[in-house]
């Protein structure tokens, strides 16, 4: 594991927006996204969303990269 991706993973512990993690590092936006990218795939994280119905995260079935 490289360490962007070990300090990613730490900092996703709690939820949080894309926005906030690239306010986080100091990293470029766009290697911030494919080590996301990668971290998905590689199923390490997962992506959330929330549901307002159950004032809840559920994990998306399918990874949206947009």
């Amino acid at each position: 594991m490289t360490n962007i991706e070990f300090e990613i993973m730490d900092e996703l512990y709690f939820p949080c927006s894309f926005g906030e993690l690239v306010s986080k590092f100091t990293y470029e936006k766009q290697e911030i996204y494919d080590v996301v990218v990668s971290l998905l795939q590689k199923e390490f994280i997962v992506q959330l969303q929330f549901n307002s119905s159950t004032n809840d995260f559920e994990k998306q079935e399918q990874s949206d990269f947009h």
